[in-house]
């Protein structure tokens, strides 16, 4: 990853400061499907509930953006975060794609064996933004790659190396999940970066933790 030569260097303490507000930013989603939940529970629209889960996925996404700019300003560039169109649109197809149906592969395999033949779907929570649609999956997929990868992967290997970079970043990302996955979410992560450092865009590991999340949607609605 490029390292801007006008922009500060971040310091462990940084990069602390950012990992803890984009494992809050990340809660929030959880938190509307929670209010969602309980309204669906109840059998009738109730506003409050309906209300405070549409406010939390707008705080979500005001919650990122902020944190986008402040990264940005650290970084030097949008593009030092990913946000630019990668080079290749084979290589983002090829091994983005490729790897989002690994990923998964890998994870169920995994959580079977771990399991006792536990699919899983049924181990695992996808919040969906506005729904359980395609759409709102491949957002919610983008967004975290952005905060992951983008944000929190590129900080760290501004003072660690690729490989510290990719597990901490990684570990991060684990915990915003259940504790019955984080293995095969570590694992995941793993091959997120590296889909990030062969694409040098969010828009590879975007597609493939897209194809990930779709593939886990289809198991649990089938």
């Amino acid at each position: 990853m490029p390292d801007p030569i006008d922009s500060p260097r971040p310091s462990w303490r940084e990069f602390l400061r950012f990992a803890v507000i984009a494992v809050g930013i990340t809660l929030i989603p959880h938190y509307a499907l929670l209010l969602e939940q309980v309204r669906r529970l109840k059998g009738f629209g109730n506003v409050v509930l309906l209300g405070g889960a549409a406010a939390s996925y707008v705080l979500w996404c005001a919650a990122i953006i902020a944190l986008g700019f402040w990264a940005k300003k650290l970084q030097g560039s949008w593009k030092a975060l990913g946000v630019a169109l990668p080079t290749s649109w084979r290589e983002v197809l090829g091994i983005g794609g490729g790897c989002g149906v690994f990923s998964f592969g890998i994870s169920h395999l995994f959580v079977l064996a771990m399991h006792g033949g536990v699919a899983l779907a049924r181990l695992s929570i996808v919040p969906s933004v506005l729904g359980r649609g395609v759409i709102s999956t491949v957002l919610l997929a983008f967004w975290e790659e952005f905060l992951y990868r983008g944000v929190l992967y590129g900080l760290a290997q501004r003072f660690s190396s690729r490989r510290t970079a990719a597990i901490l970043s990684s570990l991060i990302f684990a915990l915003t999940h259940p504790p019955s996955v984080w293995p095969v979410v570590f694992i995941s992560s793993l091959i997120y970066c590296h889909v990030y450092d062969h694409t040098k865009s969010i828009c590879g590991p975007g597609l493939s933790h897209s194809i990930h999340n779709i593939l886990i949607d289809l198991i649990k609605s089938a």
